[in-house]
């Protein structure tokens, strides 16, 4: 039912790359950033929460980091019961890591870690606005987080 070749026109796209340090976590990483380009999004006033002062400061931020470089965020959504929102990390180097998850912009009050449906299993200890996750290797990690007003 089907033909032995097929014709038409395709378009094939490559990444290169060269170093010292050719790791999992390296190449897992490149492979992302290639495959997910930058996502970019016009915020009109009825977007914003707030009007903050003007001028804007030009200091960088960023409303997440994490500490591990074999660590990747692999989701962050509101949870499904609204309670607070869902952060689901990835460990990409076959490693186990501790990795620290810093929210500049937020001050937690808890961190769950959750199974897959969103269930609360064990509450993290939270320090500021940041928190510790140990991942194993290659190991699926989904958090709830909880921030204060």
């Amino acid at each position: 039912n089907y033909f032995r070749v097929q014709s038409g026109k395709y378009t094939f796209r490559y990444v290169l790359t060269s170093g010292r340090d050719l790791s999992p976590a390296l190449l897992a990483r490149l492979g992302r950033e290639s495959m997910t380009p930058l996502e970019l999004r016009q915020v009109i006033s009825n977007d914003k929460y707030d009007n903050p002062a003007r001028p804007l400061s030009p200091a960088p931020t960023s409303f997440l980091t994490v500490s591990a470089p074999n660590v990747v965020v692999e989701n962050w959504k509101m949870a499904e019961d609204g309670n607070g929102a869902i952060v689901r990390l990835l460990e990409i180097g076959g490693q186990s890591a501790t990795a620290r998850l810093t929210f500049p912009l937020f001050h937690l009050s808890q961190v769950w870690r959750t199974n897959a449906v969103e269930q609360n299993q064990s509450q993290l200890n939270v320090e500021g606005n940041s928190v510790e996750v140990p991942v194993k290797p290659h190991e699926i990690v989904t958090l709830r987080v909880l921030a204060r007003e």
